[in-house]
């Protein structure tokens, strides 16, 4: 944590450099290792955008009772305000967010706005000057040379004083200005629009286009090589270098640029009414269509433009990315975020039964249990209507998997052989070696190790020999089983499946638990704990946070296991996991018992 890290409060005119200082000095954070979370929000209207942003980011789902203050105490967090003018004009706004601000105090946060108010917490308030006069010469001499290769005085002076004027030292503007050649119009322009597009009719058709797939992005900032590959006659360094000179791109990253906020705004407003704008669209958009057969390329656009929603998506545009990335989507993209785009989608296209059951995973993962099961008996519904046989087995394995989490086992076991039935019935391997690893890990959770080896014993994935190897554990070969399971580990970190890591690292630490081995089961609790919170289940989660408690109570730590156990326990009631809450509370009385007997 950064608890003594002051709080740096940035002022000036927008196109003063407010950006490009925050950004050095993120780069400068995140190079240095200094951080593992980075929050920015930019231009919020209002303390409960923010408030609600900052807490969905940093507050893992159903951990209710973590607070933020909490959260960044465990996290190394920066946090990003910017452009908070809207927040800082109105009084009671202003008073909240003073408020707001004692409770970042572990994090370092960066504030920027147009406006200079006394804010609390904050050690540092600089204001970004606007160069001088003489400074603006010195400005364009260095932005001459790079265009002709040296600073012409006749030159120099004609453009100093045509754009002193109207720029008044602003960086930005002097860049765009310079760079659209105003000296040749007879009308000054001041305001950014204006001065934008006259900049933006002077770029070639290639680095137009190249703006327009920054836009794409919104405000985030995309890796260049993951645009190369989509649109590579387009992405190439002579564009990215132009742009950047001229002010359009800022450079974020060694690998990266940020669309300058009037270009991003020039070009959302103008979209809708400008066809040139809508063909260039139209024409990136195409490249996304043509590589949907690789959805780790596509999917960080596709989620932008989707939940930015400022480009007109054809519906059948949408369904057509939908249906192709959504099982990628759901293995390796944020729950929360795609909850909302498949419910978006939803509205206007309800019968679509393989993205109404990706929701209900969203939903389930997320921990609404109810709305999740309603999700799954619409979806079955409508595969029914339409005779879809093979997709509504894969909905009832879905049932099942929900049945087992609330510990209903006989429902559960009902669900699951009946999809298997049904998949093998209609050829649909897939479903049924699913079904069949579910039954197995069922009867692991009832105890019946022998049944789970038996289920799998012609299924080769990684998941089924991780249940292997509990199994292995559970029947006393523990030995062989441990020595599995860290093989597993191996490869579930060599591929990056972080949920897999974490299910495995959770089964070394109950495992080396049960042998007394604390230290290794503190570390693998641990392990498995820190992966969670990164994701968005908190299921897994509160059952991480139990295994850590029984760990830290065993090492003496009583105060801590108990906000682990608290936690834990205030889920899994939301959740109506009868089982694991059963252990917390186990575990709960365990550390009363443990503080009653200390002196």
């Amino acid at each position: 944590a950064n608890n003594h890290f002051p709080h740096v409060h940035i002022v000036g005119e927008q196109g003063i450099g407010k950006t490009a200082f925050i950004s050095v000095v993120m780069n400068h954070l995140i190079e240095q290792n200094a951080i593992n979370t980075l929050i920015w929000v930019d231009n919020p209207q209002s303390m409960t955008e923010i408030r609600t942003y900052i807490y969905e980011q940093l507050v893992p789902p159903g951990a209710t009772s973590l607070s933020i203050p909490e959260c960044l105490i465990i996290r190394r967090t920066a946090i990003v305000l910017e452009n908070i003018d809207a927040v800082l004009n109105d009084e009671l706004e202003r008073q909240r967010f003073n408020l707001f601000l004692h409770q970042l105090s572990a994090a370092i946060v960066l504030i920027s706005s147009q406006v200079k108010v006394p804010l609390a917490n904050v050690a540092t308030a600089f204001s970004l000057k606007p160069l001088s006069f003489a400074a603006t010469r010195d400005y364009l001499a260095d932005l001459l040379t790079m265009r002709y290769g040296h600073a012409d005085n006749e030159l120099l002076t004609a453009y100093h004083h045509k754009l002193w004027p109207y720029t008044r030292g602003n960086p930005l503007k002097i860049r765009l200005a310079f760079f659209a050649s105003l000296l040749e119009e007879d009308a000054t322009i001041s305001d950014f629009d204006n001065l934008t597009g006259h900049l933006f009719a002077r770029l070639t058709s290639a680095q137009q286009r190249c703006c327009f797939i920054w836009a794409l992005f919104d405000e985030s900032v995309p890796d260049n090589e993951e645009l190369r590959y989509l649109w590579p006659t387009i992405v190439n360094e002579n564009s990215l270098e132009v742009l950047s000179q001229i002010g359009l791109l800022e450079k974020f990253h060694q690998h990266s640029y940020q669309l300058s906020p009037p270009v991003l705004n020039y070009l959302k407003q103008h979209y809708p009414r400008s066809r040139t704008l809508q063909q260039i669209a139209e024409e990136l958009l195409q490249a996304i269509d043509d590589n949907l057969q690789n959805p780790s390329r596509v999917i960080n656009p596709i989620e932008h433009i989707l939940n930015a929603r400022w480009l007109s998506i054809h519906p059948r545009r949408e369904q057509q990315w939908l249906q192709s990335i959504w099982r990628y989507a759901l293995k390796n993209r944020s729950n929360a975020l795609w909850r909302q785009l498949f419910a978006t989608y939803l509205t206007h296209t309800p019968n679509d039964v393989p993205i109404r059951q990706a929701l209900a995973i969203c939903l389930r993962r997320l921990g609404e249990w109810h709305e999740a099961e309603q999700e799954l008996h619409r979806a079955m519904t409508y595969a029914g209507e339409i005779g879809d046989f093979k997709v509504q087995a894969s909905v009832i394995l879905e049932l099942g998997i929900l049945a087992k989490l609330r510990g209903q086992f006989t429902l559960a076991y009902e669900y699951l052989t009946d999809a298997a039935s049904r998949a093998k019935r209609y050829a649909d391997e897939k479903t049924y070696i699913h079904a069949q690893v579910e039954l197995a890990q069922l009867a692991l959770e009832i105890g019946d190790a022998s049944t789970t080896e038996e289920l799998l014993e012609s299924i080769t994935t990684d998941r089924a020999a991780l249940l292997r190897a509990e199994a292995l554990c559970a029947q006393g070969d523990v030995e062989h089983g441990i020595r599995m399971a860290k093989a597993i580990a191996a490869r579930f970190h060599a591929s990056n499946q972080q949920s897999e890591l974490a299910a495995t690292y959770s089964l070394l630490g109950k495992v080396y638990y049960q042998l007394g081995k604390v230290n290794a089961a503190h570390r693998y609790c641990t392990l498995a704990y820190q992966l969670y919170t990164q994701m968005d289940n908190p299921f897994w989660l509160a059952r991480a946070k139990t295994n850590l408690a029984a760990c830290l109570i065993a090492l003496g730590d009583i105060p801590t296991a108990r906000n682990f156990l608290r936690d834990a326990a205030s889920i899994q009631r939301a959740l109506g996991d009868k089982l694991g809450l059963e252990l917390t509370l186990h575990n709960l009385r365990l550390t009363d018992r443990r503080q009653a007997q200390s002196p």
